[in-house]
């Protein structure tokens, strides 16, 4: 039955799931016009003689800005849980809400009582976006709005529950709406499917083994034997030959580490012993192979014909621009011109300064890298990129000696390999 009630007994239902009634001139021009044309549903409060809006309460902001003093309701009994159903269910099938506010009736829903599944069937949503709805509920309400200003979809968050730890979603929350987020939660993602694979591996190596941290690792006890990235690769079998076995974690995988004899301890002595004889030895001929070059270079500046400068020009700066030597080295100039850059600008041209730091861009600054590996093996690679350096000092006046020549062929017979033959 329709009553006329005073307006002023009328309220808006403080757990309205619609915060933001919206611009209300064009309804409230139409109420001035017409009147109000549909009935408002509201229960009676407890506390004295007014009423809550469960349906209307739009109408009812709408009417008291244009000056009505009662309005058609129908006064129904319904209970607390029946209230707040209705008033999520009417402003659903208008699409008033937004998806948060949705999440929070929901939420209200469910602290009366009813179920996920009582709630898909009286809002005719799936219970799978009641869930994705309600996900929402664990950010910060501020910051989800900023994510809505900022342009995120409904689709950001239901992708955001692909990553599983919060402290991961909270981070990524910031990124939503934005550029970076369709990035950083693919990376997100891939990190933690990476970190469930190496917790899988490290389950089953922890049967085998004892994990310690690299920094307690007594390498003199101890070798290394392989990485494991996936628990497929984990056999049984592979943990029988030592007597003990320890594994460090890393980020991609588990590194492990097996015990030593005392017959491969004075192995591997003697293996140290003969490689640190091999580095000494080549790591000298390396480094009178560079003084050569500099004290060659030292000469080129200091001559003043200018017979090489076209070729220094050409040459070098093409060297440059597509070399991948080590970058500009400040001892090393120090080295060619016997004081720093800045008292080479006090006391000399820029040309000469110039050209000294065009060479001490092609040196390498340690002298074992040229050639070889830090085991002393020949490097063909770096070999070449010396190479190339050679190739320009031949072509300014540099004539290397026959031991150059082998360093730089990989048929010296300081190289482990030539020494083996």
């Amino acid at each position: 039955m329709i009553t006329n009630i005073s307006i002023d007994k009328l309220y808006s239902h403080p757990k309205n799931p619609r915060q933001d009634l919206g611009n209300l001139s064009e309804l409230t021009e139409s109420i001035l016009a017409n009147g109000v044309m549909q009935n408002l549903t509201v229960v009676p409060k407890t506390d004295d003689d007014g009423y809550f809006v469960v349906i209307g309460n739009r109408r009812l902001a709408a009417a008291k800005k244009a000056g009505l003093k009662e309005l058609p309701c129908v006064v129904s009994n319904m209970d607390e849980k029946q209230q707040q159903a209705t008033m999520l269910l009417e402003n659903m099938q208008r699409s008033d809400l937004t998806p948060y506010e949705q999440a929070q009736g929901f939420q209200m829903c469910l602290d009366l009582g009813m179920t996920e599944d009582e709630l898909s069937k009286q809002t005719g949503f799936s219970k799978k976006t009641v869930k994705h709805r309600l996900n929402m509920l664990k950010f910060d309400a501020e910051e989800v709005k900023k994510t809505v200003v900022n342009g995120a979809s409904i689709q950001d968050y239901i992708d955001l529950e692909k990553v599983k730890n919060d402290d991961t979603k909270k981070e990524l929350l910031q990124y939503m709406g934005t550029t970076d987020f369709r990035y950083r939660l693919n990376s997100a993602i891939e990190t933690e499917k990476i970190e469930k694979k190496v917790n899988q591996t490290e389950k089953k190596i922890a049967l085998f083994a004892k994990k310690v941290e690299d920094r307690d690792l007594d390498r003199k006890k101890y070798t290394y034997l392989q990485f494991y990235r996936s628990p497929e690769d984990v056999k049984e079998e592979g943990f029988k030959e030592r007597k003990e076995y320890l594994y460090t974690r890393s980020t991609y995988g588990i590194n492990v580490y097996g015990s030593v004899s005392e017959e491969e301890v004075n192995d591997k002595a003697e293996k140290e012993e003969k490689r640190n004889k091999i580095i000494t030895e080549l790591e000298n001929l390396f480094k009178t192979a560079q003084q050569t070059r500099i004290e060659f270079i030292k000469n080129i500046l200091n001559d003043k014909t200018a017979s090489h400068r076209d070729v220094f020009y050409t040459e070098a700066i093409k060297i440059l621009s597509t070399k991948s030597y080590s970058s500009f080295d400040a001892k090393l100039f120090k080295k060619i011109m016997e004081c720093d850059i800045k008292e080479s600008l006090n006391k000399n041209n820029a040309e000469k300064v110039f050209e000294a730091t065009v060479f001490a861009s092609l040196e390498e600054s340690h002298p074992l890298s040229c050639y070889s590996s830090w085991s002393g093996e020949y490097n063909e690679r770096k070999a070449q990129q010396m190479n190339e350096y050679y190739k320009f000092l031949i072509s300014i006046g540099y004539q290397p000696s026959e031991a150059e020549n082998q360093l730089l062929d990989g048929t010296h017979k300081s190289y482990p390999a030539s020494a083996e033959k």
